[in-house]
């Protein structure tokens, strides 16, 4: 799916033709990843309960990459390509291990982000709407160390975006808000049951470009 994304952000940048005007650029990115708290009884059996592990929140996300923009009169596309890393941060209860207090669990996520984004340019403001991908590049969980952790992590998840970005010169801010179709916890089960968290997934980002 995302070399059919690139193919049509390709043929889409062809398409304007030679009167349109190109800029390419570094950028980097924060974000703030907006999930409400959610717990999941651990049961592998479907019957007795031995933990409840709770998500708590997730750091600010943190982005650095590339990005290629072709305007021609009112319209604009833009393809970013960003290297983004993050945390999410868990605590568990035992009920089977008394010598076991409240813990605390962390996750880190280093992706791959694919943006493409098209709309329209007036003045100096351009509004847009387009696909996310997220490729999985490396992630590391501290509930390896538990025995009923089993991880069914997909390495491609996906959002849908809408921006709105002010073009000063070289420099462009932009303010994108993503609604993920990934929900909190999708990757963990306990055994081969799915683990209940009950929270949706967005992301509001603050971006700066530098263009040539």
């Amino acid at each position: 799916m995302v070399k059919q994304v690139i193919s049509m952000f390709i043929l889409l940048l062809g398409s304007y033709g030679v009167s349109a005007q190109s800029t390419f650029g570094v950028k980097v990115a924060l974000g703030t990843l907006q999930a409400s708290e959610t717990e999941s009884m651990v049961s592998t059996d479907g019957i007795v309960v031995s933990h409840n592990l709770k998500f708590l929140d997730y750091s600010n996300a943190n982005s650095i990459g590339l990005y290629a923009n072709k305007e021609a009169n009112f319209l604009f596309v833009q393809a970013e390509v960003l290297y983004t890393t993050y945390k999410a941060n868990y605590s568990i209860i035992s009920y089977i291990d008394d010598d076991l207090p409240t813990t605390m669990l962390e996750e880190t996520s280093q992706n791959l982000d694919l943006h493409v984004i098209g709309g329209l340019k007036f003045n100096n403001f351009k509004i847009g709407v387009g696909p996310v991908f997220h490729k999985s590049l490396d992630f590391n969980s501290d509930l390896s160390q538990f025995g009923f952790y089993n991880e069914k992590r997909r390495n491609l998840s996906a959002g849908f975006q809408a921006m709105i970005a002010y073009d000063l010169g070289l420099f462009t801010v932009d303010l994108k808000y993503e609604d993920a179709f990934n929900n909190v916890g999708d990757h963990i089960y306990f055994g081969n049951n799915k683990s209940k968290f009950k929270s949706n997934l967005s992301v509001l980002t603050l971006g700066l470009g530098i263009g040539f």
